[in-house]
């Protein structure tokens, strides 16, 4: 092999190494690995969650850091951005005892329930409601329902929301 075909096969390999960079690293952005987060605080990529807001006339407002994160279809919560909200609110309940807690879950008609309850709404709200009965809640205090949403915000196949919290006093108890 001349000094001349050596040239050109070199040109080649770095003409085909340059190629593979560029459309691996420039055009899929494959190259820049950016640090997993934790469970507890993963959104999908490009998703900016809006914040979820527990409210109770004057007498109880927060607002967490994010929502909560349910995939298309299921009922099983992502709370690890909500959860020292979800905490605050089952003590709340227990230094209230008059209160009433509605869990609304909301659902769309393109989901598929493949939960053992009549409607994935249900499903997540229950979810929530055990985790608050986890945490010392009265089941008495705590009623579940489902709306049907069919604007529900979905995100590559991730919904940020889902659950709103509805309370009431329930007046006083007749023994």
């Amino acid at each position: 092999m001349s000094t001349r075909n050596a040239l050109w096969w070199i040109a080649l390999f770095v003409w085909m190494g340059m190629s593979t960079y560029w459309h691996v690293c420039k055009i899929k952005e494959l190259c820049e690995v950016p640090v997993p987060a934790t469970p507890a605080t993963m959104v999908p990529v490009g998703v900016k969650p809006y914040p979820l807001r527990i409210q109770d006339a004057d007498s109880l407002d927060m607002v967490a850091k994010g929502n909560f994160g349910f995939v298309k279809s299921g009922a099983q919560a992502e709370m690890g951005l909500v959860r020292t909200e979800l905490d605050s609110l089952a003590g709340y309940l227990m230094a209230h005892p008059g209160k009433e807690l509605t869990v609304v879950g909301y659902y769309t008609s393109i989901e598929t329930n493949a939960t053992s309850y009549q409607d994935l709404g249900i499903a997540r709200a229950e979810e929530i409601k055990q985790y608050l009965v986890g945490k010392g809640v009265s089941v008495e205090e705590i009623s579940t329902r489902s709306e049907q949403m069919d604007s529900l915000p979905f995100t590559l196949d991730s919904l940020q929301g889902g659950i709103d919290f509805i309370f009431r006093d329930s007046g006083p108890k007749i023994e």
